[in-house]
């Protein structure tokens, strides 16, 4: 991760952070490559669609809390090795306002952006997405960008309830899927990054 943002509390924010995200690692054994894959390709994203230098840092610490509302789900639900049911499956689609509660009310600009991205990085590019069915421009850019990266880092883990695939099928699936459920802009600049990606997964390709 970059440099975190300089402030005069830096010390105190810094820990604050680090706390956060042993929160959301203790929800996952698998979750701390994960969550730092995800701020690592948030960041990326960004310099690269031309965000500004405080936008990309501060994605870069948002994105790696975007499912810290899975705290409040049960283990045998997150790690089912079949089919939830539809029960489960709104129960698990509840993390994104847990999330959003969990973060939301805060004068850091960095917890702002990570509120929105809990709340909305699931919403999907055609309106299909959840917890509002927002479309478009309508769902934060922030929550678009990590849309994106984490369901690219989510294709190629294995997970309990799936295999992983090989980073050219994911990249392929992600672009098959731009404009349904990724937003174009972002998915056009994968295949720009796709020898860096190789390097981040490198474990895993």
């Amino acid at each position: 991760m970059k440099e975190f943002p300089v402030n005069n509390d830096c010390d105190l924010v810094y820990e604050f952070f680090m706390k956060l995200y042993m929160m959301a690692e203790m929800i996952d054994i698998q979750a701390e490559k994960h969550i730092q894959k995800i701020g690592w390709l948030s960041g990326r994203l960004s310099e690269l669609l031309g965000m500004s230098a405080d936008f990309c840092a501060n994605i870069e610490y948002a994105a790696p809390l975007h499912d810290i509302g899975n705290i409040v789900i049960s283990d045998t639900i997150l790690k089912k090795p079949y089919r939830i049911t539809y029960e489960e499956k709104k129960r698990i689609e509840d993390h994104t306002m847990v999330g959003y509660d969990i973060l939301k009310d805060t004068h850091s600009e960095i917890l702002q952006m990570a509120a929105l991205i809990a709340k909305y990085h699931h919403e999907r590019f055609d309106g299909s997405g959840y917890p509002e069915g927002l479309c478009g421009n309508q769902i934060p850019l922030s929550a678009r960008i990590v849309g994106v990266a984490d369901s690219l880092d989510a294709i190629i883990n294995t997970r309990p309830y799936k295999t992983g695939k090989p980073i050219d099928e994911a990249l392929a699936e992600m672009e098959r899927l731009s404009g349904t459920l990724y937003d174009p802009e972002i998915i056009k600049l994968l295949p720009e990054m796709s020898s860096e990606i190789r390097d981040q997964y490198k474990e895993v390709s």
